[in-house]
């Protein structure tokens, strides 16, 4: 008689259902505090009734408490970007079983080089009240558009707006602290007024702070000729615009009555006139494109700049 052997097989983890076995789940990360320039990379370990572990990470959902502050799956499921300064809990799931939980802390690391884009500049606003407080100023309603090109929430905190006569009057506006700019958000300056009554999804609005005696020069923006340049407290020159007679290159002009604006929005080689750009039907769009469209929400950011 022949003897018959049952070697029993332990399978820890199908690779069609591995939730069979699994007792626990461990959410892991190498550390609880990054910097808006960093990500956090998360790995999910399982543990088996069979007293085996395996790595999970990619059967598992993961979720931030504050997406705010921490946003997951913007390049990959497994990782998070800090866009927002504060806390927020991550864990994760795998069918019914939960993990620990993870508290990161996320601060906002400066503005750098490369990071900003002069987007739009109203510097002859004509009767144009752009700044929507209901009285038309030469002053008041120039204004300077800058948009956030990098993958990076940026604090502006600091930095200084500064026009061709920077030397004899001083920097134009100096951001408050904290300023905190998103991945493909836009901030407006003012020269002045109020700005209160206006609102886009994705864009702040700001009107000019500075040391001028009751703001005498807001933005102080030659019709003739400009130029503009932000500087970070260590004088590093972030990003300039010269235009009109300043611009040696001859390449950006002057507009009357409209502003200047890059054609298209944000990556685009050139400066036009608003009222010559494709799908603009106005002389001006502060916080908006130029169509009169939203800059683009965090989604719609990474898919335009990541490779398929």
């Amino acid at each position: 008689m022949r003897a018959i052997f049952l070697v029993p097989v332990l399978i820890a983890c199908s690779a069609d259902d591995p939730t069979a076995g699994l007792v626990s789940i461990e959410l892991q990360t190498e550390s609880l505090e990054i910097g808006s320039r960093q990500s956090a990379s998360f790995t999910i370990m399982g543990s088996y009734e069979d007293g085996t572990e395996v790595d999970l990470s990619a059967h598992a959902e993961l979720s931030s408490s504050d997406e705010d502050v921490l946003v997951l799956g913007l390049v990959e499921s497994t990782r998070g970007h800090g866009i927002g300064e504060g806390l927020a809990t991550v864990s994760a799931m795998i069918g019914e079983v939960e993990s620990n939980a993870l508290e990161l802390a996320v601060t906002i690391d400066p503005v750098q080089v490369g990071d900003l884009v002069i987007n739009e500049v109203l510097a002859d606003d004509g009767d144009i009240d752009a700044n929507g407080d209901g009285e038309t100023s030469d002053e008041s309603d120039e204004f300077i558009e800058l948009v956030n090109v990098s993958f990076y929430t940026v604090d502006l905190s600091g930095v200084k707006v500064r026009d061709s006569n920077y030397a004899e009057i001083g920097p134009r506006h100096v951001f408050a602290s904290p300023t905190h700019l998103r991945p493909g958000e836009a901030i407006v300056v003012f020269g002045g007024g109020s700005a209160e009554s206006l609102s886009a999804e994705g864009a702040q609005f700001v009107v000019v702070s500075n040391e001028d005696s009751g703001l005498d020069y807001g933005l102080s923006l030659n019709n003739s000729g400009e130029y503009i340049s932000l500087v970070n407290e260590d004088a590093a020159v972030l990003v300039n615009l010269a235009y009109g007679d300043d611009d040696e290159t001859g390449t950006v002009e002057t507009v009357e009555d409209a502003s200047m604006n890059r054609s298209p929005d944000i990556v685009g080689p050139d400066y036009l006139d608003h009222r010559l750009i494709e799908g603009s039907s106005t002389t001006h769009s502060p916080g908006t494109r130029a169509n009169g469209s939203a800059f683009p929400d965090l989604d719609e950011w990474f898919s335009q700049l990541l490779p398929d």
